[in-house]
């Protein structure tokens, strides 16, 4: 006989054991941030096997034994009545009725044909004794017909209230198999496209929808549902959240979807949404299913919560695999031939979190951390977000540490531009990220230096830096990145650069190879003498292909010096192939001199003449002389279009009669 096991100790907690560590887990370098903010436990409920609710009366919801219990009831209640004749008869004097079935009454009445042992004096007392029971009996068929005629109304009312509740988007619709004709999965597609919409605008919500369920009862599902819309009307249901309109209408699009990648949705635009925190979890919980490769989110009036939980969908998506066949191999030889587990890192290639002004500090730590850990993030837009000073501590995971032993600087806010260059330079995904907008975000000229440390050390090579006040150290920050080698494209538009073009032109022939291909210099002040000094660093550019001077508004109303430099260096720009000239102050000769030498351009493909106010009046022109100088205007920029092999769209400002003309 063994004894038991004895337990040592004094009686203390048992020390804890941690069973589901991976080692191939890759952990976060950048101490000040959280990787458990973003991670994201989902989990996916097949819309094609899960039932969707139910809606059942009150008489179906009992039971066959609650039926037997409640016939025993009433069976005792009738005995307890026949015991007790004096009690009965006080109820009904009391009330007016007894409230007992009236086959409980047993009353002996002779038959017509049973006239053995009755004299004529009985046919008067048979006579009342059955007109006594016809009475009775016309008693309860009334009560009974009245009984279904409430029982009636009652079920009419509550399928009102269950139509009235489907149509205002309560309740989601149920399809049931059996209450038709089998249908196909494109007969349920078709059906869930054409039920009802709401009348109101993008953000109302879908007043019918449906839980569809199989196509076909008996086929066996061995493999869950890929299509968005019911992916996302499932996870509505789940959070008890509304279904919402604009959503679904851009889901059930024909071009939703990738064409080879079925499940990964292309595109979803939520801009100038207003969603509540409600739809926002649900949202997040959706992106955590279904892939997206660009989500837009400008002046969707987001908080720091909303962002967090996007994010953290967004990071942990992952695309559908192939259903694959089953393994025949022993267990013992999966643990030899088992890969590495790595940890998802997102599906989505571009975001847009532009213009939210309630993102603050603890929002802008969720971004960085979600730009650290994302390694299919190729582009994020996250401009006119005030960039704070300093970040939010990490919140310590154990309170019960000793202070001792806590990781230096624990406790205390981190400097934002700091941490943001730690996300940058450190990132897994390294260089996949190819542009950072950070356009009126308020950065200082420290901040830019942190900034373009990480973006040179990431190797982004798209950076927008638009409307942050640029000074001269902040430009020779800028320029750095610039002569880096890693720069392709550039926008420093909304800052006075009124006599600085000389730093850029000393930074592009710094070295003899700069793979720049775009500059945005719009909204700088710019004048023709800093264009002067900026055109011949341009045209040394080997890959040059864009440039856009819109906003300056000093470039056509001092001179005609504008023209004369495109006349100039027109054709050595090689690889030019969009010129952007909005809001310039151009006048109609200027446009039909500058009309002259486009087709200069070996490559020039797209010109941009929109916002010009003399140009503008030209459109609209009412008298003989400005409608005269008006086509000589259209008429010059078409022989343009005539004469040149590479020009296929001029911008302008045209007539509302022309567009019709174009459109018709």
């Amino acid at each position: 006989m063994s004894s038991a096991p004895r337990v040592q100790g004094s009686g203390g907690v048992c020390p804890r054991r941690v069973l589901n560590v991976d080692p191939n887990r890759e952990k976060c370098h950048v101490p000040e941030m959280e990787p458990s903010r973003l991670r994201k436990v989902s989990f996916c409920v097949d819309v094609e096997i899960a039932s969707g609710p139910r809606y059942i009366d009150e008489d179906d919801s009992q039971g066959p034994q609650q039926q037997k219990t409640n016939a025993k009831l009433k069976e005792r209640a009738e005995g307890e009545a026949l015991k007790r004749p004096q009690a009965l008869q006080e109820e009904k004097d009391e009330r007016g009725e007894v409230k007992l079935d009236a086959r409980s009454r047993n009353v002996d009445v002779p038959r017509s044909g049973d006239t053995d042992g009755q004299d004529d004096g009985d046919d008067g007392v048979g006579t009342l004794l059955r007109g006594s029971l016809d009475d009775d009996r016309e008693n309860v068929s009334r009560k009974k017909e009245k009984k279904k005629r409430s029982e009636e109304e009652r079920k009419e009312r509550q399928e009102k209230r269950k139509r009235r509740a489907e149509e205002s988007g309560t309740v989601p619709v149920e399809l049931k198999p059996g209450d038709g004709p089998d249908l196909t999965v494109d007969a349920l597609q078709t059906l869930e496209s054409t039920l009802h919409t709401s009348p109101h605008g993008g953000g109302g919500t879908e007043p019918s929808t449906a839980a569809l369920p199989s196509p076909n009862p008996s086929m066996k599902q061995d493999r869950p549902t890929t299509d968005p819309v019911r992916i996302y009307r499932r996870c509505c249901q789940l959070r008890e959240t509304p279904i919402l309109k604009r959503i679904t209408e851009q889901l059930m699009a024909p071009d939703c979807c990738a064409l080879f990648e079925p499940g990964v949705v292309r595109c979803l635009d939520l801009s100038r949404s207003r969603l509540q925190l409600a739809d926002v979890v649900t949202l997040g919980d959706w992106l955590a299913v279904v892939p997206v490769k660009q989500l837009r989110l400008e002046d969707a009036d987001i908080n720091d919560e909303g962002v967090r939980h996007i994010l953290a969908g967004l990071i942990a998506a992952k695309k559908p695999q192939p259903s694959r066949r089953k393994n025949v191999e022993p267990r013992h030889r999966e643990r030899i031939r088992r890969q590495p587990c790595q940890e998802r890192s997102g599906v989505v290639e571009k975001i847009t979190l532009k213009n939210n002004p309630r993102i603050t500090r603890l929002g802008w730590k969720h971004i960085n951390l979600f730009i650290y850990m994302c390694r299919s993030l190729r582009t994020i837009d996250i401009s006119m977000n005030q960039f704070p000073e300093t970040l939010p501590a990490a919140t310590q995971a154990n309170q019960v540490k000793n202070p001792q032993n806590a990781p230096r600087g624990e406790g205390r806010d981190t400097d934002a531009g700091e941490t943001l260059r730690k996300c940058l330079s450190e990132r897994p995904g390294g260089s996949r990220l190819e542009e950072l907008i950070l356009s009126e975000c308020g950065l200082t000229t420290t901040q830019i230096g942190h900034v373009v440390g990480g973006v040179e050390a990431c190797g982004i090579s798209r950076l927008g830096l638009a409307g942050n006040h640029l000074v001269d150290e902040g430009l020779t920050h800028v320029m750095r990145y610039l002569r880096s080698g890693v720069c392709q494209g550039l926008d420093i538009g909304g800052n006075d650069l009124r006599g600085k073009t000389s730093v850029i032109a000393e930074a592009i022939l710094h070295q003899q190879h700069v793979p720049c291909w775009g500059l945005s210099v719009a909204g700088c002040n710019l004048d023709t003498a800093d264009l002067k000094t900026l055109f011949p660093a341009l045209v040394k550019l080997p890959d040059f292909r864009f440039i856009d001077l819109s906003h300056n508004h000093d470039l056509c109303t001092q001179d005609n010096g504008l023209i004369s430099l495109f006349r100039r260096y027109m054709s050595h720009f090689k690889n030019l192939k969009r010129l952007h000239l909005a809001d310039v102050g151009m006048s109609p000769k200027q446009a039909i001199a500058l009309a002259d030498c486009l087709p200069d351009g070996p490559r020039l493909a797209h010109l941009n003449l929109l916002d010009n106010p003399q140009l503008s009046a030209l459109a609209n022109a009412s008298n003989e002389t400005d409608q005269e100088e008006a086509c000589a205007l259209y008429a010059s920029l078409m022989a343009a279009v005539r004469v040149s092999s590479t020009l296929i769209c001029i911008d302008i400002d045209v007539s509302a009669r022309q567009q019709e003309g174009c459109c018709m």
